[in-house]
């Protein structure tokens, strides 16, 4: 699961090449005994609006892996290939004026359109409601950075191999090309540029910049968590480098010296 442009068509691809039929997939596309929840569909907004969506999820035992990417990066993908999403990009105040989401729970059910004051809000609220997943009565929910997934694509699948009692191969398998023949996306090497280089912030105007991570600042317990820190340099964001951030940090740069991974209270894998 994941917005629009987290990257979930690539964990989908990964996990399929490198694990095979050790999995079952389930998508909300699917008919008969196989079909979930839609990929991109809010979890709150599944539990306030179509709680019984999620059943033959729970009865089926279903893990579900969670995408996030960081809201500077994703705001200016979704700009380039919006999908639903397609009103809330048009004209020059497309980062400062409300947006709809005409499906939050997907297609084929009566659930409502939800609107939120901005983009950012919306990011907001679909990255915070991965965490109501085990309300739903989901068993495993693993939470997995975009970014994470582009740059250690090996330690991510091992991590994975592990939480969900997978057999690993003999080696892990790279996609390079883009993982989606639509929405103008990247392969490896671009989105390992993209990522590195924080390319994405030159898309950006300095006002723009400056008023987006205003909007951010009600969400900096989101941020600090995924330690999404792009506007610690703008203006005067606060700033508060936590535990959590710290060990997020010796995750991501110096994993032979950690413990075997584990999930934690949000479904994170945490080591």
């Amino acid at each position: 699961m994941g917005l629009q442009d987290t990257g979930t068509n690539l964990i989908t691809a990964m996990m399929g090449l490198n694990f095979g039929d050790q999995l079952t997939l389930w998508d909300s596309s699917f008919s008969g005994a196989t079909q979930g929840l839609w990929k991109h569909a809010n979890p709150e907004a599944l539990i306030e609006q179509v709680p019984d969506v999620a059943l033959p999820l729970i009865k089926g035992n279903v893990s579900i892996i969670a995408m996030v990417r960081d809201p500077l990066s994703w705001l200016q993908s979704v700009r380039k290939a919006p999908y639903e999403l397609e009103s809330c990009v048009v004209g020059d105040d497309w980062l400062n004026r409300s947006c709809t989401h005409p499906v939050p729970c997907g297609y084929g059910n009566e659930a409502e359109a939800e609107t939120y004051d901005n983009l950012v809000s919306l990011w907001a609220h679909w990255t915070r409601s991965y965490g109501k997943l085990e309300d739903l009565g989901v068993q495993k929910v693993i939470t997995l950075r975009y970014e994470d997934l582009v740059l250690y694509p090996e330690q991510v699948m091992t991590e994975i191999a592990w939480s969900m009692e997978l057999k690993m191969p003999d080696k892990i398998s790279l996609i390079d090309s883009p993982a989606k023949l639509h929405g103008e996306a990247l392969g490896r090497d671009d989105a390992l540029t993209k990522i590195s280089e924080q390319k994405y912030l030159a898309d950006f105007a300095e006002d723009s910049t400056k008023m987006v991570c205003g909007q951010l600042e009600a969400f900096q317990e989101i941020l600090n968590w995924y330690s999404y820190d792009n506007c610690k340099e703008v203006g005067n964001f606060p700033r508060k480098v936590s535990f959590l951030r710290k060990a997020s940090f010796r995750r991501k740069y110096n994993f032979m010296s950690m413990k075997m991974p584990y999930l934690d209270a949000t479904g994170c894998l945490r080591r």
